[in-house]
């Protein structure tokens, strides 16, 4: 697993690079706001099944992001899907408030 700062995913998403983006807070703090582009995939007892579906190819690079540093959901997620088989995982371990507190713009009410 690695960590990527806001400013190197920013840079990514402005490039445009092939990347997924997992927002893995609740549904409703999803709609509230998220990283633009994100997908939600919960974490919670059915997570390994939601994301293969969801993400099915094991190669894809994939980054993921909580709310907070404090919240360690991010991590937990990637170490199982790392022994799931997905080979490029990424996590922003400062969330969405990493994400905002670097001046980056958020969506608001998009389902997923």
């Amino acid at each position: 697993m690695i960590e990527i700062t806001p400013q190197e995913l920013k840079a990514k998403l402005d490039a445009k690079e092939a990347l997924t983006l997992v927002d893995l807070r609740d549904p409703h703090a999803y709609q509230e706001k998220h990283i633009p582009g994100a997908l939600n995939v919960s974490v919670g007892a059915a997570f390994a099944e939601e994301f293969k579906a969801v993400v099915p190819d094991t190669d894809a690079v994939i980054v993921l992001y909580n709310e907070f540093k404090e919240d360690t959901s991010d991590t937990a997620s990637a170490a199982l899907l790392e022994s799931l088989g997905y080979k490029n995982v990424s996590v922003l371990p400062d969330g969405l408030m990493g994400w905002m507190n670097a001046g980056f713009q958020v969506e608001f009410g998009r389902e997923s």
